[in-house]
């Protein structure tokens, strides 16, 4: 009845225990951003998918902006990816070591 004219233009409608409900955006306040745990800068890092583009984008970003200085770097074809000999030049211009090896993480046998 009279309830039913004040949502007769919405789009989309949902009626719960007799009451009515339409979808709304609600802008709200942005969250902080979450803090990187700390890296042991002796440690290493290991990154799987490491020649593909956010394997890459993911090292060169770990060295530049958390000064990571070891990288255990794995891919399928290992230093046989394409321009995996660039990346670890790159890295290793930034001051980074360099560890690249071939392993088919999804292969239980490998």
């Amino acid at each position: 009845p009279e309830a039913l004219r004040t949502v007769r233009d919405e789009p989309q409608l949902a009626v719960r225990d007799g009451q009515f409900f339409v979808p709304r955006l609600e802008r709200v306040a942005q969250a902080e951003e979450a803090a990187f745990p700390a890296l042991d800068p002796e440690g290493t890092v290991l990154i799987t998918g490491a020649t593909g583009a956010l394997g890459a984008l993911f090292a060169r970003h770990l060295v530049t902006h958390h000064h990571v200085t070891h990288l255990l770097l794995v891919s399928r074809r290992g230093p046989d990816a394409p321009h995996a000999t660039t990346l670890t030049q790159q890295l290793t211009d930034l001051g980074a070591t360099v560890t690249l090896t071939a392993c088919d993480i999804a292969d239980p046998t490998a």
